[in-house]
C-alpha cells in the first residue's frame, strides 16, 4: 500500500504511520537557517543524511533551495517528509525502474515520465501548498538559468533533475513558452547566489549548503564558492560523489550515516562559533 503523503497528513491532522522514530534532538538549537542542496548524480542518500543531521541538530529551517537530486530531496522535505522517509522512498528500488527509453534519443536517452508520475503521488500540486518555502533550479529552452518557486511542483522538480543528454527535457504546465526544461545543475550546481538574490531573501539567516562532489567533471556546472562574499552568510558541508548508477544504489546506507555525522559536526561548530561571537564584547 502506498504511503500517505506527508503534506496530506499535515492538512488532515492525521498522524504518521511510519515505524521510523523521530530524530533524537538532544538539545534544542537556536540556529535558524536556509538549506541549499546541490546537484549530485542520484545523491539521495547523501542529501537524506544531511537532512537527518539537520533534524537532529534541532535547527529551525526557514527555506530550502534544491538543484537536481537536491530538488527531489528538498521538495519532499518541504512537503513534510522526514529524512528517513526520503531515504526510504529514494532507495527502495534501483533508479532504472523509474526511467524509460526515449525514442527521440537525440533529445535525451531516457524519459522521466514515471518520475513525474511518482512525484505527483508524493507531492502537492504546487509550490504554494508546501509547508516550507522551496525553490529549484532549471534551464529553459534557450539555456538560461531559471529559479522556479511557484506554480506546478512535480514537473518543476523532475525538470531540475533532467540531466542534459541523459534525460529528455520536461515540460512545466503554464510555462510552455519557456520550456521544455532541463537540469539547472548543468550551469550552477549549488544555487546559493540565485537563492540569496530572491526577492525578500534575508541574508542574516545562515545558508547551510550541502555540496556533493561533481559526478561528471567538466560537464557539471559551477560549484566554486570560494569567491562568494562572506556577507552572504553561508556555511558548507561537503560530501563525496555518491557513486550511484542507474543500475545500482551502491553503499547508500554508509553514505547516509557518514553524511549524518558530517552534518551534525558542522552544525555544532557553527553554533559554537556564533555563541563565541555573541559573547565577545563590542569593540
Amino acid at each position: 500500500m502506498m504511503m500517505m503523503p506527508r503534506w496530506v497528513l499535515a492538512k488532515s491532522g492525521s498522524g504518521s504511520s511510519s515505524s521510523i522514530p523521530p530524530p533524537s534532538v538532544s538539545k534544542p538549537s537556536a540556529l535558524e537557517c536556509d538549506l541549499v542542496l546541490s546537484s549530485g548524480f542520484l545523491a539521495f542518500a547523501n542529501h537524506s543524511g544531511f537532512l537527518r543531521g539537520v533534524e537532529e541538530s534541532g535547527a529551525r529551517i526557514r527555506g530550502v533551495m534544491g538543484t537536481s537530486a537536491g530538488a527531489l530531496t528538498g521538495s519532499l522535505f518541504c512537503a513534510g517528509y522526514t529524512a528517513e522517509d526520503i531515504l526510504r522512498e529514494t532507495t527502495k528500488d534501483p533508479p532504472w525502474k523509474l526511467v524509460r527509453p526515449n525514442l527521440c534519443f537525440w533529445k535525451g536517452l531516457l524519459r522521466l515520465d514515471a518520475v513525474v508520475h511518482r512525484l505527483r503521488e508524493l507531492l502537492p500540486a504546487t509550490f504554494e501548498e508546501l509547508q516550507t518555502d522551496f525553490a529549484c533550479a532549471v534551464l529553459d529552452a534557450e539555456g538560461n538559468y531559471v529559479l522556479v518557486d511557484s506554480g506546478p511542483l512535480p514537473e518543476a522538480v523532475a525538470a531540475s533533475a533532467a540531466i542534459p543528454f541523459l534525460f529528455a527535457r520536461v515540460d512545466i504546465p503554464g510555462r510552455e513558452n519557456e520550456g521544455p526544461f532541463a537540469d539547472g545543475g548543468a550551469m550552477e550546481r549549488v544555487g546559493l547566489l540565485p537563492w540569496r538574490a530572491r526577492e525578500g531573501c534575508d541574508a542574516s539567516v545562515l545558508a547551510l549548503c550541502h555540496v556533493n562532489s561533481k559526478s561528471f567533471g567538466p560537464l557539471s556546472g559551477n560549484d566554486d564558492l570560494t569567491g562568494v562574499p562572506p556577507s552572504l552568510n553561508f556555511e558548507v558541508v561537503e560530501s563525496p560523489k555518491s557513486g550511484v548508477t542507474l543500475l545500482s544504489l551502491g553503499d547508500w546506507e554508509g553514505q547516509y550515516e557518514r553524511a549524518v555525522k558530517r552534518t551534525k559536526r558542522a552544525v555544532r561548530e557553527v553554533c559554537r562559533e556564533r555563541e563565541g561571537k555573541a559573547k565577545r564584547p563590542a569593540a
